[in-house]
């Protein structure tokens, strides 16, 4: 079973469908990625959803003082054979390192926070398309909520903390189907927290291409 807490169930639920300030994104954004410019929409669809995603956790939990750790790791830190870094333009990433020193990419933090001491992935998928078994979600979403996974994702925050941690999925508006999905429904028996984005693809889509421009992104 995966963690959870009181504070993480009350900030989730706020969390749903909540979209943040613009200017509060583009301050989270700027902060993490830089002042370049992307080339594209694709690679600019990440980097500002990670940046709402974060933008939202910083304005629901503004008053919660202490009991609320943003970026818990420092960069550099060496646990075992995991070594967490942050590279620029980029959020951490963990590598691990191998018997002949040599370090491999192991995964990308979209977020890490620690919730009255409990440390808590998230991960932001918005992919709308359809899964192999056409099944409500995408590929990457469904991908995402499988528990070997899971286990590969939380293997180096485990490590560190020396806990259990709690995961959080956050998906597109259009793949927030628990009550129809087997998949969903099996990671939230699991524990895992499913959180929906505040905006369908399209909507998400048209709204990013105006950013873009506007802010010259």
């Amino acid at each position: 079973m995966l963690a959870q807490n009181d504070l993480l169930l009350e900030i989730t639920k706020k969390l749903a469908g909540r979209k943040p300030a613009e200017e509060k994104v583009l301050e989270c954004y700027r902060q993490r990625f830089g002042f370049g410019k992307m080339h594209n929409l694709g690679t600019f669809t990440g980097p500002w959803s990670e940046a709402c995603l974060r933008a939202s956790l910083e304005e629901i939990c503004t008053d919660m003082g202490d009991r609320v750790i943003f970026d818990p790791i420092r960069p550099g830190e060496l646990i075992g054979d995991f070594v967490f870094e942050r590279r620029k333009g980029q959020n951490m990433v963990v590598l691990n390192m191998r018997q002949d020193n040599l370090l491999l990419d192991y995964m990308g933090i979209d977020e890490l926070a620690v919730f009255d001491g409990l440390p808590t992935l998230f991960e932001i998928k918005l992919s709308k398309n359809r899964a192999h078994d056409g099944g409500p979600g995408s590929k990457g979403t469904n991908y995402a909520m499988r528990p070997e996974r899971i286990d590969y994702l939380l293997a180096p925050l485990r490590r560190r903390f020396g806990k259990n941690c709690a995961y959080v999925l956050v998906v597109i508006a259009d793949n927030y189907k628990p009550d129809i999905s087997v998949t969903q429904a099996n990671f939230l028996q699991a524990g895992g927290i499913l959180v929906p984005f505040y905006a369908k693809k399209a909507e998400f889509d048209a709204e990013l291409k105006l950013v873009k421009e506007k802010h010259g992104l």
